[in-house]
């Protein structure tokens, strides 16, 4: 009669852990790098149409910071008359993030 099969035996939990500490410690340090400035634009579909599009930015003036974001209807979502924009202004310093202003 043979042994049942066992189950392969990976590192032991603890090792594990200290294997991924610095992981997630190095990935603490990526996130905490500088911003940089974007535009990203999304579609946004129903049904195999588009319906509006999104513009979101961010961008650098002086030591301020301003996330905004401003969608369009295209399309039958020309029926709605919402033309969501929001605006957020902060400051990044040593200290923290510091919001300044929030428009919707």
């Amino acid at each position: 009669m043979t042994d049942p099969p066992r189950l392969r035996r990976h590192a032991p939990f603890p090792t594990l852990i200290l294997a991924t500490v610095p992981s997630v410690l190095g990935l603490n340090v990526a996130a905490a790098d500088e911003l940089k400035p974007f535009e990203a634009s999304y579609a946004w579909i129903w049904h195999g149409m588009t319906v509006a599009t999104s513009t979101l930015k961010l961008e650098k003036t002086g030591d301020t910071w301003t996330y905004s974001s401003h969608s369009e209807p295209r399309g039958v979502g020309k029926v709605f008359p919402e033309r969501p924009t929001q605006r957020s202004v902060l400051r990044v310093t040593d200290a923290g993030t510091q919001p300044l202003s929030y428009e919707a």
